[in-house]
C-alpha cells in the first residue's frame, strides 16, 4: 500500500527526530539505561527459568502420578513458562501441583507485573517517549528570525511589560521578535503564534540569528544581572549608536553597570510612576497644570473644585471664547468622557484641556488670581516601596507637604515624613491627616490591597483625590470602580516609555488607553472642515491641532479646513485610533511629546 505524500513526510520527519535523539548525548544516555534495563530483565528471566527447572524436577519426583510427569523439563520450556507467567497471559498448559510451585508461580507473576507493567512503561515514557516529544516540540521553535524582518524590536523576556509592549508595537506597525533561552516558554509562544526564536542569551550568534544587524532596538526586562549580560553581549555584536538597547533596572546601584555594559537607556519604572503621580499633584486645585507639551500645544488637567466653573456646563463655560482653550473631555472617578457640551461641571470633575502655555497662564490668572490653594495642602502616600519612595522625593523637591504611611519599620526610618502604621486602620489614616488631605497616593505592589485601600479611603473621604498604582493592566477598571481618580499600571508605564524611546517622536498617554497620535490628512478629508470630517461623532477622535510645515494651528475651529500636505494631531482611545486607520487606510504615528515634570526637574 502506497502512503500519501503528507504521510510519507510525517513518517520521515518522525524518523529524523528519532535518529537525532539517539545521536544526542541525552539519547545515548537513555540507550544505556534501556540496555541495562533489558540486562536486568534477561537476568530475572534466566534465574526464574532455572528455579522453574529445579522446582518442576522436584515435583516430578514428589508426585509420580502427577500430570507433569510427561513434561519435557528443558530450558526452552522453562523460559517459555516464565515469559508467559510474567506477562500474565497464563495459558494454563503448564501448572504446578505443589504449594511450593504455586507460590513460585505467584512470585514470578508479581515480578512481571512490577517490572513489565510498571517499570518498563515508566522507563519508556521517561527516557524515550518524553525526550522524543520534547525534541519534536523543540524543532518547532525557530532558531533564526524570518527573512525580511528589519527595523524591529528584540525582546529577551516574556513578561507583563513585554505583552503590553507587543500590543503597542502592533498598533504602530513595528515588527518584533522574542529571543528566549527558556525552551518551554518559547514553545508556548510558538503555539500562540507569537514570533520567537530560541537561543542562549550569552551567545553572540543568538543575537545575529535574531536579526540584530537590522533591528532598531533591544529590550531587556529581566533581572539586573541578566539584563547586564544581555546588553553586553548584544552591544559586542552591534556597536553603532543607531541601535538602541533599553534595560530595566531594579536597584539604583545597577544603573551605572547597565550603562557601562552597553545600554542606551536604563529605565527605573518606579521613578517613572512617581513622575506620573507628582505631575498631577503639583498643579493643585483651581489651577490648570500642564502634563505634556507638543511644540506649542500643551495638554493640561484642571481640577475645578472651588472655582466659578462649578454649576456651569461646558458650553456656557466659554473657555474657548474667553481663553482660546479647548475642552477635550472630562475625568471623573478615573474615567475619561469625551466632551459633552451640555454636561454640568461638578466639583469632582477634572477638565482635560488643550491650548498654548500662555493661554493656561491666563486661565490660572482668571480662576486663581492670587495663587491661592495653588498647591495641595496635604498629600498622603500609602506604601513605602520604590514607587512610594520616589513619589515622596518628587513631592519634596517641589515643596509639597506630604506624609507617608507604611507598616515596615525600615521604610519608616529611611523615608522623611514617614509614619509607622497600617493603611487599613482608620486611626492610622487619621494620624497622617486623612481628614485634611487633598490627595491620597496608593503605591503598594499588591493590586488586591490597593483595591481595598482605594475603596476604604473613598468611603472615608468622598471628596479626596485618589491616585492608585496597578501592577497589572487588567485591574485598571476594578480600581477605577473602587473610587480612584487616576490609575496607572506598571506594565503600561514600562511599555509606553519603551515605545517613547523607540520612536523618533514620543507618545503622549493622557490616561490608560487614551493617547494623542498624528497622521497626514487623508485624501478623503482634504478640503473638508473639521466639523464636516465627522471624526468626533463617528470615530470618537478629537482634532487637537493641525500642522502644516513649521506652523501649528492649535485648537482648530469647526470651520477650519483640512488642507493637503498637512498633518492632524488627534486624541482618542486605542480603539478610536484603530477605527481611524481602518476607515481611512492611514498610518498613524506617535506625537512628539515632552513630560512637563521632566522639563521642570
Amino acid at each position: 500500500m502506497m502512503l500519501p505524500p503528507l504521510a510519507k513526510r510525517t513518517e520521515m520527519k518522525a524518523i529524523r527526530h528519532i535518529v537525532a535523539h539517539l545521536h544526542s548525548t541525552k539519547g545515548r544516555q537513555n540507550l544505556v539505561i534501556f540496555r541495562n534495563f533489558f540486562y536486568v530483565l534477561a537476568a530475572i528471566v534466566l534465574i526464574n527459568s532455572l528455579l522453574f527447572h529445579a522446582i518442576m524436577e522436584r515435583e516430578q519426583v514428589v508426585i509420580p502420578e502427577g500430570k507433569n510427569q510427561t513434561l519435557d523439563n528443558d530450558l526452552l520450556i522453562a523460559i517459555y513458562w516464565v515469559l508467559i507467567t510474567m506477562s500474565t497471559v497464563g495459558y494454563g498448559d503448564i501448572t504446578f501441583e505443589t504449594h511450593l510451585g504455586q507460590f513460585f508461580s505467584l512470585a514470578v507473576m508479581m515480578s512481571g507485573v512490577v517490572y513489565l507493567f510498571i517499570l518498563l512503561p515508566f522507563s519508556f515514557m521517561e527516557f524515550f517517549y518524553k525526550p522524543l516529544v520534547k525534541l519534536q516540540s523543540e524543532s518547532r521553535v525557530p532558531r533564526e528570525a524570518p527573512e525580511g524582518l528589519e527595523n524591529h524590536v528584540i525582546l529577551t523576556c516574556y513578561d507583563s511589560i513585554a505583552r503590553k509592549l507587543t500590543r503597542r508595537l502592533t498598533e504602530f506597525d513595528y515588527g518584533y521578535i522574542f529571543l528566549l533561552n527558556d525552551l518551554e516558554t518559547a514553545i508556548d509562544l510558538v503555539d500562540h503564534g507569537i514570533p520567537v526564536i530560541y537561543g542562549p542569551l550569552d551567545d553572540q550568534k543568538s543575537y545575529i540569528d535574531a536579526g540584530i544587524k537590522k533591528a532598531a532596538m533591544l529590550v531587556a526586562t529581566s533581572s539586573d544581572v541578566t539584563n547586564c549580560n544581555v546588553a553586553f553581549t548584544a552591544r559586542s555584536v552591534r556597536r553603532d549608536d543607531a541601535f538602541k538597547i533599553l534595560s530595566l533596572c531594579t536597584h539604583q546601584a545597577s544603573e551605572d553597570v547597565l550603562e557601562l555594559a552597553g545600554s542606551s537607556k536604563v529605565l527605573r519604572l518606579p521613578a517613572k510612576m512617581a513622575e506620573f503621580f507628582a505631575t498631577r499633584i503639583i498643579g493643585g486645585e483651581r489651577s490648570a497644570h500642564i502634563i505634556g507639551q507638543i511644540n506649542d500645544l500643551c495638554i493640561a488637567e484642571a481640577r475645578v473644585r472651588n472655582t466659578t466653573l462649578i454649576g456651569k456646563t461646558i458650553r456656557n463655560s466659554n473657555l474657548r471664547d474667553k481663553l482660546s482653550l479647548i475642552v477635550l473631555g472630562t475625568m471623573e472617578q478615573g474615567r475619561y468622557h469625551f466632551k459633552d457640551l451640555d454636561k454640568e461641571i461638578t466639583e469632582n470633575i477634572t477638565l482635560l484641556l488643550a491650548g498654548t502655555r500662555e493661554k493656561f497662564e491666563a486661565y490660572n490668572q482668571f480662576y486663581n488670581p492670587k495663587g491661592t490653594n495653588s498647591a495641595p495642602q496635604h498629600v498622603i502616600i500609602i506604601g513605602g516601596g520604590d514607587v512610594g519612595r520616589f513619589t515622596a522625593r518628587a513631592l519634596a523637591d517641589h515643596g509639597i507637604p506630604y506624609q507617608l504611611l507604611d507598616n515596615d519599620v525600615e521604610h519608616v526610618h529611611t523615608i522623611p515624613n514617614a509614619v509607622l502604621g497600617d493603611g487599613a486602620e482608620r486611626s492610622d489614616l487619621e494620624k497622617v491627616g486623612l481628614d485634611v488631605a487633598t490627595s491620597v497616593i496608593i503605591t503598594t505592589a499588591d493590586d488586591e490591597l490597593n483595591f481595598f485601600l482605594t475603596m476604604y479611603c473613598r468611603k472615608l473621604r468622598p471628596d479626596v483625590h485618589i491616585f492608585t498604582r496597578a501592577s497589572r493592566e487588567r485591574n485598571l477598571d476594578r480600581l477605577k470602580n473602587a473610587g480612584a481618580n487616576f490609575v496607572i499600571s506598571y506594565d503600561a508605564t514600562g511599555a509606553n516609555f519603551i515605545l517613547n524611546h523607540l520612536c523618533p517622536d514620543n507618545l503622549i498617554t493622557i490616561t490608560e488607553g487614551l493617547d494623542l497620535f498624528r497622521c497626514p490628512v487623508p485624501d478623503k478629508l482634504v478640503g473638508k472642515t473639521v466639523l464636516a470630517s465627522r471624526l468626533l461623532p463617528d470615530l470618537q477622535c478629537i482634532v487637537v491641532a493641525i500642522v502644516k510645515g513649521e506652523k501649528m494651528l492649535v485648537n482648530p475651529r469647526a470651520t477650519d479646513i483640512l488642507q493637503p500636505q498637512s498633518e492632524m494631531i488627534l486624541m482618542g482611545s486605542t480603539e478610536s485610533e484603530r477605527l481611524f486607520k481602518e476607515t481611512y487606510s492611514a498610518e498613524t504615528k506617535p506625537t512628539p511629546f515632552t513630560w512637563a515634570l521632566s522639563k521642570r526637574t
